[in-house]
């Protein structure tokens, strides 16, 4: 029970470092948001899709014969 209780409390310590990064990039922008918390809400989103573009080349580039 305490390895349970050490794991949720270890959960909760991250879920409340990353929640200020969550924020950020989240779908919501917040009140008052200043410009340049909207261009990094942009360049993560830029990311991502070109992140997922390359791993679906990559992925297709070495199985061609599957599908996607």
């Amino acid at each position: 029970m305490e390895q349970v209780k050490a794991h949720d409390q270890k959960l909760e310590a991250m879920t409340a470092g990353i929640q200020p990064v969550l924020d950020c990039v989240g779908l919501e922008q917040p009140e008052g948001a200043r410009p340049a918390w909207v261009d990094f809400k942009e360049f993560t989103r830029s990311a991502t899709h070109g992140a997922v573009v390359h791993a679906v080349a990559y992925l297709r580039s070495h199985y061609p014969s599957v599908d996607l």
